[in-house]
């Protein structure tokens, strides 16, 4: 193992972070009202619980490069069971403007391991180009591969953390891509297949299949969940027992409505249930969680008929034990401005039962980060970020016990709210300063309930993370 670089443009400017004020970012639950919100407290003092920033070591991308990636955070990080990290960045070697050789070229992926404090050395994953790495039991990860060839079809490779990926095994048909890859602790995977066709060459019709592979077994053939789906990319989910959420948009502009189906461990199919409006662009975000509750969270904000920008509206929608889904509610709706502005939403389930949402949320000053607790189909009253300066959500994670820390850049640093489990979030905390982050994405540790956070940095063109005293 390598230790850890120090990150320059990461410098700990402790004088400031000692003069920062704590803020509650939710209320602990609904029945608490408003007098159960935490009042504003002092900073943690000194010492950091986070680690001074650190490159990972071979994650420099030549000048001039930029990152693209599958995903919405450019960087994605994860925990085996084992309490091994990962650190893995899709689609890392896209170099302007010299186009590349051949297409793999601009598609690199390279994965790094964490153990304790310290990461090993960004390895990329070969033989084929990757969009999405995910760890699966004790010490292993499942990559899926990007077909590059007329007759390639969708395929996965499992490798060790921190190893070379193995054989490539297809899970799909000639024409088909590979749009989202999950697994739970026991080490069931799912992943959703999509085909596209129409647009003169490019892709005005989804169709999404879906494979399962339990733990230990083999992957199923495709099955159709959507025979005609809009361009938003589908969320999808895998409960700890093995049953499967996807959730998806559908009917085209002017008409994009939200559906969602669950594939129970039984094998058998729900039926397709419509939760509310969509639109042809947004976010969707999706969690089974223990008590075998569904939610479903998306953010639509594009262009209307009329080609102007739309509002930007966030909704939820939580289905019980039996997979039946309530009626949607609306968290908040705002005017986009005069250009367009991403809307994340995220959620995650907590150890108790409940979950977290978090949003771009906005206001009179600027843009915040909303985050509330939801406790069946109850959502307490949202929190928001600290003023002082316009806040993007970069992610949100929960520990097995039900610690949580959700992640944000404002000013030009990156920052977190923390809790313990049962707790209120509470903050902020800094991780990172002036770290001209591009991306970013947080996991915690299941063994230690540590955050690990992981982010692009435009100013240094590499991947620099940092890791927090257990929640």
């Amino acid at each position: 193992m390598v230790g850890p670089a120090v990150y320059p443009t990461g410098a700990r400017t402790r004088a400031a972070r000692a003069r920062r004020v704590a803020v509650t970012l939710f209320v602990a639950g609904a029945a608490t009202g408003a007098a159960g919100l935490a009042s504003a407290r002092q900073a943690v003092a000194d010492p950091s619980p986070w680690s001074v920033p650190a490159v990972v070591g071979g994650s420099a991308r030549p000048t001039g490069s930029f990152p693209t990636t599958a995903g919405p955070a450019g960087v994605e990080v994860g925990f085996t069971t084992a309490g091994r990290g990962l650190v893995s960045f899709p689609g890392g070697g896209v170099v302007f403007p010299t186009p590349p050789a051949k297409p793999s070229d601009s598609l690199i992926t390279l994965a790094a391991p964490i153990d304790g404090d310290a990461a090993g050395p960004a390895t990329q994953l070969t033989p084929a180009p990757v969009s999405h790495v995910v760890a699966v039991g004790s010490d292993s990860v499942l990559a899926a591969l990007i077909p590059t060839g007329a007759h390639a079809r969708p395929s996965v490779a499992a490798a060790r953390v921190g190893g070379p990926l193995g054989r490539a095994q297809a899970i799909g048909q000639q024409g088909q891509t590979i749009k989202a890859l999950v697994a739970n602790a026991r080490g069931d995977v799912a992943a959703l297949l999509e085909t596209c066709a129409g647009g003169g060459g490019g892709c005005a019709v989804h169709h999404v299949f879906l494979v399962v592979r339990r733990a230990g077994g083999a992957f199923t053939k495709p099955v159709a969940l959507v025979g005609r789906a809009d361009a938003m990319p589908p969320g999808l989910a895998i409960g700890p027992t093995g049953d499967v959420l996807v959730a998806w948009a559908a009917g085209g502009l002017g008409n994009s409505r939200l559906f969602a189906r669950i594939r129970f461990a039984s094998r058998r199919v729900g039926p397709v249930q419509t939760l509310g409006a969509a639109l042809t662009e947004g976010t969707i975000s999706s969690v089974l969680s223990a008590g075998d509750h569904a939610i479903v969270a998306w953010a639509t904000a594009g262009y209307g008929l009329d080609g102007a920008f739309t509002p930007a509206t966030f909704r939820i929608a939580v289905a019980g034990s039996g997979g039946r889904f309530g009626a949607a509610r609306t968290l908040q709706r705002w005017n986009m401005p005069n250009t367009y502005t991403p809307a994340p939403i995220e959620v995650a389930s907590t150890g108790d039962g409940t979950a977290l949402v978090a949003w771009q949320g906005h206001s009179a000053t600027g843009f915040d980060v909303d985050v509330a607790r939801v406790d069946g189909s109850q959502v307490s009253p949202p929190e928001l970020s600290p003023p002082g300066g316009d806040a993007t959500l970069q992610g949100l994670a929960t520990s097995p016990a039900g610690a949580a820390i959700v992640l944000w850049s404002q000013d030009g640093n990156l920052e977190a709210g923390t809790a313990m489990p049962g707790q209120p979030l509470a903050g902020p905390e800094q991780v990172a300063e002036n770290a001209g982050i591009y991306g970013a994405s947080v996991a915690f540790d299941p063994l230690t309930a540590r955050p690990l956070v992981a982010w692009y940095t435009s100013d240094e063109l590499s991947v620099a993370y940092s890791v927090r005293s257990p929640l």
